[in-house]
């Protein structure tokens, strides 16, 4: 863990624990550790461990343990509360203050909270795991994050550059989520397990190649709502949609060029090509080969003229039934944008539908 300020030599966390005057027992059983990895100069951190909860002698007993990060100087007094879903400064261009190398939980039947931190903090690698409990973010920023629980829902805003896992069970993820590609070497990479409805930003600071995006969501029995709000031109999108016996709904960013196939084992497909300025064209297995739409440019040679001048997106199908809809959507004029990207949506007895 460290701090770009370089006249601050040393990292203070404050680690606190509450429970009431009967569950007192527990602080004689909870430890705070100074840890240094074996072998590993100058990293160093703190532990902090609580009996088994399977224990009898604690059960019953609530518990709350607050770790609080040091904050930069300059913001200590800073309120972090924000109405708007993703901040202005989220994005992991903008250098950190504070940056955390491994934050990590194993602890059966605690709730996580995490306050807003996207802000001021970095996680590089952050895992939360528990079960029976969930999970709710306010906002964090990370490169690399995990969150698993059971039986409870997985509720925030995060900020991701390099991967993010996100699973549960029997309970809904609502998610907004944005996932950066700073390295165009590389995809960035999203998995979601279980019921999922959530809001999903593609980034790039290279928007000549629009970056690298791997997604995959897969749930049993429950359905899955997927929106892309905004993405640059010329990503590259490679998406995986899978459930059964439950609905699966896909809104795709109006930059997205690529194949698309979507098809429902005994159930019934839509594909609707959307102009966001009016009404959606439902294309089903009697539409015409091809369709089109106009689409905000977002090139360099259309710059001075944007708003006045759009492209046409084209869509074309190679399968047309009622249960399978196959094809490739591409910017008018740019024939290698119809193998950019990929999208395959997978359901069986319901409906599955894809707007692009």
């Amino acid at each position: 863990m460290c701090r770009e300020e370089e006249e601050e030599e040393n990292v203070r966390i404050e680690i606190a624990a509450e429970y009431p005057d009967s569950g007192s027992i527990w602080f004689d059983w909870l430890r705070v550790c100074s840890l240094r990895r074996k072998g590993k100069e100058g990293q160093n951190g703190i532990g902090i461990f609580t009996p088994a909860q399977k224990n009898s002698n604690f059960s019953g007993y609530r518990v709350e343990i607050i770790v609080t990060f040091p904050q930069p100087r300059a913001s200590r007094s800073i309120t972090h509360r924000q109405s708007s879903s993703f901040p202005s400064s989220i994005s992991s261009s903008l250098p950190p203050i504070v940056k955390i190398n491994n934050f990590g939980t194993d602890m059966k039947s605690f709730s996580h909270q995490i306050d807003n931190l996207s802000t001021t903090i970095l996680f590089r690698s952050i895992s939360l795991r528990t079960d029976n409990k969930p999970i709710f973010v306010e906002s964090l920023r990370a490169r690399k994050a995990n969150f698993q629980t059971t039986n409870a829902p997985i509720e925030g805003t995060f900020c991701i550059s390099s991967f993010l896992n996100m699973k549960t069970t029997n309970a809904r993820m609502r998610t907004s989520v944005l996932l950066e590609n700073t390295d165009s070497r590389k995809f960035s990479q999203l998995i979601m397990a279980n019921p999922i409805s959530s809001s999903i930003i593609l980034s790039s600071p290279n928007q000549s190649r629009g970056g690298n995006f791997s997604i995959l969501s897969k749930t049993h029995n429950t359905p899955i709502n997927l929106t892309f709000p905004s993405a640059p031109s010329h990503h590259n999108l490679q998406l995986r949609v899978s459930t059964m016996l439950a609905k699966a709904e896909v809104q795709l960013p109006e930059t997205y060029e690529g194949r698309f196939d979507v098809q429902s084992r005994q159930g019934l497909v839509d594909v609707a090509l959307v102009d966001r300025g009016s009404s959606s064209q439902h294309l089903g297995s009697g539409s015409d080969i091809t369709s089109v739409t106009p689409c905000a440019s977002t090139s360099g040679d259309l710059g001075k003229s944007r708003g006045k001048h759009k492209r046409r997106r084209i869509l074309e199908f190679e399968r047309r039934e009622e249960t399978r809809i196959s094809g490739w959507v591409n910017v008018s004029g740019e024939d290698e944008g119809k193998f950019r990207g990929e999208v395959e949506i997978v359901t069986s007895m319901v409906e599955a539908s894809l707007h692009i």
